[in-house]
């Protein structure tokens, strides 16, 4: 069994294992406590597999001395900087723009090798939350200051049935094995599972932290020669460590205009969405095309 099925079988065990806690522990919890929750849950696993960017700009020779690399950092923080001010100017829009690169994004981890593919699976993702808790998702989309919430929510529970039996008919006709053939489809099953019995904000944390981010991180880490893997930690834990410190300095310059719970969701989402945009630029482009090059 290849290692990405394994990653997917691990993520559906702690999925139920989730569901199994929320129902004897969590399921009265407020939203704050839940995202506390998902704000653990982003620092420990999910920050970490942005910040081993670092690592691969120094390895596609974006940083080679000091002064590259604060030139990297800066022009990183510049995009995301860009991005979070054209949330703020135009939400509706920018949440638009969010789903589809976030869609095509997550779309990898179902292990699809097809745009179509991967862009079904992706969606599935973004969409389910909408179509079991309506009410939820369109509270957490004015949180983060969309007008249109509600024809948002609407929009995603229309597609969300479309999006999920599409994907498991491309993944069952996928050319590959039974077995990796059968484990994806039962990854989707799981996946509609997760979004009925859980709350969105806790949905996301388990595919985020239990599925995207460490595959993505491993992928990356499994690749790092011996004698560089203290630079790719040091690297990663510095990174990691100078993002946490940002978030936090928003949340502390965003609470004094809003509630603690809207200050949090912005944080966290419109924050992911700014590093989202320079990440997938340097994963999705840059650091592909150097490897299809040395190949």
């Amino acid at each position: 069994m290849i290692k990405s099925d394994k990653m997917q079988l691990t993520f559906v065990a702690t999925g139920f294992l989730t569901v199994l806690l929320y129902n004897v522990l969590l399921i009265d919890v407020s939203l704050t406590l839940m995202l506390a929750i998902l704000g653990v849950g982003v620092s420990i696993f999910g920050i970490p597999h942005g910040a081993i960017d670092g690592y691969l700009a120094q390895k596609t020779g974006f940083t080679k001395d000091l002064k590259s690399a604060c030139a990297f950092v800066v022009a990183y923080v510049l995009i995301s900087g860009l991005v979070v001010g054209a949330w703020f100017l135009a939400p509706d829009a920018m949440f638009l723009i969010f789903i589809i690169t976030t869609a095509w994004h997550f779309g990898e981890d179902g292990g699809a090798q097809k745009p179509l593919d991967r862009m079904l699976f992706g969606s599935c993702i973004i969409a389910l939350p909408a179509l079991f808790h309506s009410n939820s998702t369109a509270e957490l989309f004015q949180l983060l200051s969309i007008t249109n919430s509600v024809d948002f929510v609407g929009y995603m529970q229309t597609l969300g049935p479309i999006l999920v039996l599409a994907s498991m008919t491309l993944s069952l006709l996928r050319k590959s094995s039974v077995t990796k053939t059968t484990i994806s489809a039962v990854t989707i099953l799981a996946i509609v599972f997760f979004a009925y019995a859980l709350p969105p904000l806790l949905f996301f944390t388990v595919y985020f932290c239990a599925l995207h981010s460490p595959r993505h991180f491993k992928s990356i880490a499994v690749a790092v020669p011996r004698q560089e893997r203290r630079n790719f930690i040091s690297l990663t834990i510095i990174y990691t460590l100078a993002t946490i410190v940002l978030a936090s300095a928003a949340f502390w310059l965003l609470i004094s205009y809003v509630v603690f719970d809207q200050a949090f969701v912005l944080v966290i989402f419109v924050g992911l969405a700014a590093l989202t945009v320079p990440h997938m630029i340097l994963v999705d482009g840059i650091w592909v095309y150097c490897q299809k090059k040395l190949a």
